[in-house]
């Protein structure tokens, strides 16, 4: 008989351990409610929440040419490679180019754009016709590196290349 009793004291006491756990629940909803009620006045305003990046569909091929570019600067340190390009293009009629600038985290997103089109004048003062290609300033959102030195972020001021046909 004493084994008997044992088992129910220990039931009895499991029941009242899960009537505290409801309590407790139900105390956590009424602090959510209490947040969800504070004017907007009492708000602390704090640095706008940054845009999504934008994704850029990756079509065509990628090309080996990456061009690099000098600090804060839409000057190239390799514009032989823009010329090779354009060599490949001038062969090539049936194909288009999709230039994507990137910035290092430092630099401004704008630069990525100004870059894009050095490279695109470099191409058509070579001979390719402008319709045939299309700048996408990235900006800093897709880097290769962490950025963490400089060598890092020069890797990350960049211009890559994709080719496609309509």
């Amino acid at each position: 008989e004493v084994d008997e009793v044992d088992e129910v004291d220990e039931v009895d006491e499991v029941d009242e351990v899960d009537e505290v756990d409801e309590v407790d629940e139900v105390d956590e909803v009424d602090e959510v409610d209490e947040v969800d009620e504070v004017d907007e006045a009492d708000k602390i305003e704090g640095p706008a929440p940054k845009p999504a990046p934008k994704k850029v569909e990756k079509t065509g091929q990628r090309l080996q040419e990456v061009i690099y570019f000098y600090e804060n600067s839409a000057r190239m340190i390799n514009q032989i490679d823009v010329e090779k390009v354009a060599l490949i293009l001038n062969r090539n009629y049936t194909l288009k180019l999709r230039i994507e600038a990137h910035v290092d985290a430092t630099e401004p997103a704008r630069l990525a754009r100004a870059r894009g089109l050095a490279v695109e004048d470099v191409l058509v003062r070579n001979g390719v016709d402008m319709k045939r290609i299309t700048v996408v300033p990235i900006g800093s959102e897709e880097p290769v590196s962490t950025g963490d030195t400089e060598p890092d972020r020069r890797r990350n001021r960049r211009v890559e290349f994709y080719i496609f046909t309509d």
